[in-house]
């Protein structure tokens, strides 16, 4: 099957495009859209990082975000209530025997819900940073968790947290680096940085391509890997603590089923047009029915918070899952740059 999947070459001569954490070349896998842009999502032949290039202009980006990507619809506030359970239960699970307490901010928090959950657990406000306007609105509505604020260049740099936490907001940006300095500056020395985010290393992923659950052609620009150069995480005045693959909630679930039907039918399409005349009966009948087997996919299992998908991951350690869990922890400043790291 991985067969199926090929790289995307355009009539123009492809950039030389390097990966970020590693620095090997990186190969084009898909088109990226927004508006009437386009760009190519590229993929590290070494650590399997993922990143679109040219990258797309960065207000585009932004509006998309704070204008479009939530609407406050009944089904995206029970799909946040289920993922808060979710992240909160993978982060009280990493966070071992070190519990969670302190000052603490949630990136990218959504509605709320989790933000609301940890502070409930700790017996403390948590602060949050929501770009996207119908989510601060309706978390002013439900009961602020902390304090909003609309961008972390809004947070003051005096304010020091303890813990904070970014849950699927790394796929929606164009870089890290320029993120990682940020949250740095708002840690204090031995906090921590929780993240959960797609797996570019995912199995899933490298079978299904463009069609994968969380591919996100209009909307994700990068995934991160799941090993990383011993020297990545110092530079940045970090140390990794925990890197590893999950299972997604199953709310969040990017079906293995529909990515698969959406695939073969996809090719099963490329395969009619190179026929004279046109598809043949056979070949229209096999289309027909992935497509109808994709569309039955993406109503059913794991989309409505059915168990069936997660049953099937962990039957067939379908491994690397497709969710990576990374956790952080901000060096001393006379430490950063030493090369001291840590991965499980």
């Amino acid at each position: 099957m991985a067969q199926l999947i090929q790289p995307v070459v355009h009539p123009q001569a492809t950039p030389l495009v390097t990966c970020e954490f590693c620095g090997e070349r990186s190969d084009p896998i898909y088109e990226v859209t927004l508006g009437q842009d386009t760009s190519t999502m590229f993929r590290c032949v070494q650590c399997s990082a993922c990143r679109i290039a040219p990258v797309f202009p960065t207000e585009a980006v932004r509006t998309l975000y704070e204008k479009e990507y939530f609407q406050a619809a009944p089904w995206e506030l029970e799909k946040g209530r289920v993922l808060a359970a979710d992240y909160l239960a993978k982060v009280v699970r990493a966070a071992g025997s070190r519990r969670i307490a302190g000052r603490a901010l949630e990136i990218g928090a959504g509605y709320g819900f989790f933000a609301r959950s940890l502070a409930g657990m700790i017996g403390s406000t948590v602060d949050v940073v929501e770009p996207n306007e119908s989510c601060r609105a309706s978390m002013q509505e439900l009961g602020e968790p902390g304090t909003i604020y609309a961008s972390l260049d809004e947070v003051p740099a005096r304010q020091k947290y303890e813990n904070i936490f970014c849950f699927h907001v790394m796929e929606h940006l164009q870089g890290c680096a320029d993120f990682f300095r940020g949250v740095a500056a708002l840690l204090v020395d031995h906090g921590r940085l929780f993240i959960l985010t797609p797996n570019a290393a995912s199995r899933s992923f490298r079978l299904t391509g463009e069609f994968w659950g969380w591919s996100g052609r209009d909307q994700h620009y990068q995934f991160l890997p799941q090993t990383f150069p011993a020297d990545y995480w110092p530079r940045h005045g970090f140390r990794l603590l925990e890197s590893r693959d999950v299972v997604p909630a199953d709310h969040h679930y990017p079906s293995h089923w529909h990515a698969w039907a959406r695939m073969h039918a996809a090719r099963l399409a490329g395969e009619g047009h190179g026929c004279e005349g046109g598809e043949t009966t056979a070949l229209r009948m096999k289309r027909g029915f992935f497509e109808w087997l994709a569309g039955f996919a993406r109503q059913w299992p794991g989309y409505d918070g059915f168990t069936f998908e997660r049953r099937w991951e962990e039957l067939v350690s379908r491994v690397p899952h497709d969710e990576l869990l990374l956790v952080v922890m901000k060096a001393e400043a006379d430490t950063r740059g030493s090369g001291e790291h840590s991965q499980q």
